[in-house]
């Protein structure tokens, strides 16, 4: 690699398995080492992390993306307190909009890490490609004034509706395909 290229991550590095924590830390160990640009995008993933974050009556990351190993893998009695908060408020946390002390969690991500949540990019542009997390709108407006959700969710008709000149790398999606030898491919 040389200082002309660029690395581009595509998102989602929380919720995967049970070493989110060691995920970013191997993105950073990267970045500080390597000479070309990185890129991290934000996934949806991360976009509800940081909803969460910032209102704790937004409990759809937990919830929804099951967010539990990524605690663990930062404070294992953060995943306790958090699952018994959750046990005990029940039904009433949607609801109710009841707020629930995510700080248990969030105290314990290192700040380096946050930071690296709060600056993530929402797409990245080159000569070459445009990168996303999920998709891009199929008709074609330009990437900066795109809703964030297409970008992060990708629109339901994507990519088979995508009809741009632009080549599009995304991650969101599991359509890749394997080869002969059973090595997973990207669609194109």
């Amino acid at each position: 690699m040389s200082r002309d290229d660029a690395v581009v991550f595509l998102g989602d590095y929380i919720n995967r398995g049970p070493d989110a924590r060691g995920c970013l830390e191997r993105i950073l160990r990267f970045r500080a080492e390597c000479e070309c640009a990185i890129v991290t995008l934000l996934g949806n993933h991360e976009d509800w992390l940081l909803k969460t974050m910032r209102d704790h009556t937004f409990h759809s990351w937990i919830l929804g993306m099951e967010a539990f190993e990524t605690v663990a893998s930062y404070s294992t009695n953060a995943a306790v307190i958090l699952r018994e908060e959750l046990e005990r408020v029940g039904a009433e946390l949607i609801s109710q909009r009841v707020a629930i002390n995510y700080d248990v969690f969030f105290d314990q991500v290192p700040l380096e890490h946050l930071k690296f949540f709060n600056t993530l990019e929402l797409y990245y542009r080159s000569d070459d490609v445009v990168c996303v997390h999920g998709g891009i709108d199929p008709a074609g407006s330009p990437l900066h004034l795109q809703n964030s959700d297409t970008l992060l969710w990708g629109p339901d008709n994507f990519p088979d509706s995508y009809r741009g000149r632009d080549a599009v790398v995304y991650g969101h999606w599991d359509n890749a395909f394997d080869d002969e030898s059973g090595w997973p491919l990207p669609c194109i």
